[in-house]
């Protein structure tokens, strides 16, 4: 497992291109750690970011992810926004990697 430090979630929070500030991420995981959830249910996902974030230092648990592109929007604008605005990757990268 990942060793929970600020740097480890900052460096995921990079990778991943999480929204949130590390170390409001790190007060999360650290509350979350003292029950391990068993299921998240992340709603408005976006990239997938922190919820790379919380399968990580969760690997057990079962994440499922809900987001809605909208209408006007394919699947190819979203990517493409995404990587205009510095993503370093898609919510496919995540899915693919972590299996969500």
């Amino acid at each position: 497992m990942t060793e929970l430090t600020l740097d480890s979630v900052r460096s995921i929070i990079e990778k991943y291109g999480a929204l949130q500030h590390p170390a409001e991420a790190l007060n999360l995981i650290r509350f979350l750690a003292q029950s391990p959830p068993t299921l998240i249910i992340e709603v408005g996902v976006w990239r997938g970011g922190n919820a790379a974030l919380l399968k990580t230092f969760f690997p057990e648990a079962r994440l499922i992810g809900v987001d809605v592109l909208g209408t006007d929007s394919s699947e190819e604008d979203f990517v493409s926004a995404c990587h205009d605005i510095g993503c370093t990757s898609t919510l496919r990268d995540v899915v693919d990697e972590f299996g969500i």
